[in-house]
């Protein structure tokens, strides 16, 4: 009797090649499986799901036009279609550790490299099959909360000689934390541990520090993982959330980097880098992501039109030195900008945004004539929309100081300001084209943040003030203060270092903030020091 006739499975392989299609669903049918649906796309296996129920699910990574393996499997577990004892195995030719992470990163139960053959086949299906019969009351269990239940099932898995021992002990511990039973999660795993240093038990130890509040040793387990095996993603996730946890945004950025350097093609690793270098005021590393989460995006779930705008906006806010070294940047951005609104469904508002937008970047692409004309467009258009909302207002607004019309942009700021004065929220998102906050969210953490920067300047701490400075740069890139606090900074810096090459970057600011300042302000007394010390 052919192996898996007596289970009548029901199957469903994705596969774009109909060759392939048919010669694995072959492979299948002589090991017994006839209820075989073959589609050739995502979009395709998508739809099935929704009105079907497989008990296995054969996916080449590479399905051509649309969706890929990893963004369909992606998608089916986003809207809840793919159940646990459902068994999803990624086919691919392509056995690159990039490809097999990608897979990894979406929980995929299984990797399968071309070609396939019957035999190989039997053994990973017969294989994964009979890990989610074991594992079935398990998970229904854990679906439920019924935690006490799912505990003492996975005991009598993990007891010695059991067939999926190692991965009960590992889901044991993982469900014990899942509980705050910390105290046991960590007897569990040092008694693991004892038998070998396996790295999933090292890493439940380093999350009971984490859970214990002991950052620094968790920290020190993470590392020491990541040491063994740079491409350990769980440890990347732990470490970057002890470093949230201490507000070290620097090394949270950094840890960011490296764990999309391991699975780049993860658009949610992407956005939460380009989240974070945006907070830390690091463009280009922002403007790379964003670049990615866009190329990702157009097939994935999590795709989005503003990560588009974002690529945009940050291209349009970006330092004219930037702009310099990468002149073709505006352009890249209009031409993302295009697809994406063609791709996506763009609300009113949004599309009005994007016009302001436009412009900008026409302006800065030395298309002056263009970019002025979309922007003013954009303002008649504005003038007749009934809806307004503070997103538009502030692309309104930045629009105007980027063809130079800084008196009407600074008026719009200050009626804005009265029209907004009952809405904190919208205060705060106004702050960012003010010269002074408003809010008096932003004003303390202003406050507290030129506290932190200038104690770190006067210990010589010049990166780290550095840091402090542009994530309030960000927030506030109209702020006096701020920009000659960085430039101040980059002079302390320089000046430690004797490094010359830091004197186009302090001219460029200092060029910035003449741009910026008035006479009259108070601060241009300072400004004027500032300019002397840099020689």
């Amino acid at each position: 009797m052919a192996a898996f006739a007596h289970l009548d499975l029901q199957v469903l392989v994705v596969e774009d090649s109909n060759f392939f299609r048919t010669a694995i669903t072959g492979m299948l049918s002589s090991l017994g499986i006839s209820k075989v649906d073959g589609v050739p796309s995502g979009n395709m296996a998508i739809e099935l799901c929704q009105h079907r129920h497989f008990d296995l699910i054969l996916c080449d990574q590479n399905l051509g036009k649309g969706k890929n393996g990893q963004q369909t499997l992606e998608a089916l577990r986003h809207i809840n279609m793919i159940k646990d004892n459902t068994a999803f195995m990624m086919i691919s030719g392509d056995p690159s550790r990039q490809t097999v992470l990608a897979s990894s990163d979406v929980c995929a139960d299984d990797f399968l490299s071309k070609p396939l053959n019957t035999s190989m086949l039997q053994k990973r299906i017969g294989r994964l099959l009979s890990l989610k019969r074991a594992f079935k009351p398990v998970f229904a269990a854990l679906n439920n909360s019924e935690f006490e239940t799912a505990i003492e099932r996975l005991q009598v898995l993990a007891e010695e000689g059991q067939r999926f021992a190692s991965l009960a002990n590992k889901l044991l511990g993982e469900t014990l934390l899942q509980v705050r039973r910390i105290d046991e999660a960590e007897q569990h795993y040092r008694q693991q541990l004892q038998t070998g240093p396996l790295e999933w038990a090292r890493l439940g130890l380093a999350f009971v520090y984490q859970m214990r509040g002991d950052i620094a040793e968790s920290t020190e387990l993470f590392n020491a993982i990541i040491a063994d095996n740079p491409h350990c993603l769980a440890a990347y996730d732990g470490l970057a959330t002890n470093h949230h946890k201490t507000y070290d945004f620097l090394r949270l950025q950094q840890t960011l980097e490296k764990a999309v350097r391991v699975s780049p093609l993860s658009i949610l690793r992407q956005k939460n880098l380009a989240n974070m270098a945006e907070q830390n005021g690091d463009i280009p590393t922002a403007l790379k992501a964003l670049r990615e989460c866009v190329r990702l995006g157009f097939h994935s779930c999590h795709g989005d039109w503003n990560d588009a705008y974002r690529f945009g906006m940050n291209t349009a806010d970006a330092p004219q030195a930037l702009i310099d070294e990468q002149d073709k940047l505006p352009q890249e951005a209009l031409n993302i900008l295009k697809t994406a609104t063609e791709y996506f469904n763009v609300s009113p508002d949004e599309l009005l945004r994007m016009q302001f937008l436009r412009g900008r970047l026409q302006f800065l692409a030395r298309q002056i004539h263009d970019g002025k004309s979309a922007i003013y467009r954009a303002e008649s258009q504005y003038a007749l929309n009934e809806s307004k909302d503070i997103a538009t207002d502030i692309a309104r607004v930045k629009a105007m100081h980027t063809i130079h019309e800084h008196e009407k942009a600074d008026q719009l700021s200050q009626d804005l300001t009265r029209q907004y004065a009952k809405d904190q929220e919208a205060l705060n998102q106004l702050d960012q084209v003010l010269n002074e906050p408003v809010s008096q969210q932003n004003r303390n953490v202003l406050a507290e943040a030129n506290k932190k920067g200038i104690a770190l300047y006067n210990q010589k701490k010049y990166d780290e003030a550095l840091l402090c400075f542009e994530r309030a740069r960000v927030l506030f890139p109209r702020h006096i203060g701020i920009q000659l606090n960085i430039c101040q900074a980059y002079i302390g810096k320089r000046n430690l270092n004797a490094d010359s090459e830091l004197d186009k970057v302090i001219e460029d600011l200092l060029g910035h903030i003449q741009k910026l300042i008035k006479n009259s302000d108070p601060q241009y007394g300072r400004f004027i020091k500032l300019r002397n010390l840099a020689g």
